[in-house]
This record gives C-alpha cells, sequence and structure tokens, in this order.
C-alpha cells in the first residue's frame, strides 16, 4: 500500500509540474528531474540566476495549490 501512496503522488507532482507555465515547468524539470545546479540551469535557460528563482518560486506556490503538502 505504501508504494502505491508513492507512487500516486508522484503521478500528483509530475502531472503538477506539467500544468505549469513553461518557464516554471523549465525550471523545476531541470533543477528537480535533471538535478541540475542553479548554476546549470542558468546557463541552460540563458536566464539570470534572480529570473531563475524568480521562476521557482512562482512554481512553487503554484505547486502548494495543486500538490497540498502531506502531514506524515
Amino acid at each position: 500500500k505504501r508504494a502505491v501512496d508513492i507512487e500516486m503522488r508522484i503521478l500528483e507532482v509530475e502531472n503538477a509540474v506539467n500544468a505549469l507555465p513553461k518557464e516554471q515547468r523549465m525550471v523545476m524539470r531541470l533543477r528537480y528531474f535533471e538535478g541540475y545546479s542553479w548554476r546549470e540551469v542558468m546557463k541552460t535557460t540563458r536566464w539570470s540566476y534572480t529570473r531563475c528563482q524568480d521562476f521557482h518560486a512562482a512554481a512553487v506556490l503554484r505547486l502548494d495549490e495543486y500538490v497540498p503538502r502531506g502531514s506524515e
């Protein structure tokens, strides 16, 4: 049961990330799914650190709406 719950949670997060605007989605995918450092994210996107952080912060707020944090 626990493994199924984890898989469902992963699917929820993936679906929520896919629903983000393009720039936010790109930052989140590079940073968390691909494991890029902030420097690598900046180099790949050609955006400043501040711009990447802005997209990241907006994405986190949206993801909190889509996928509320569980209490474990």
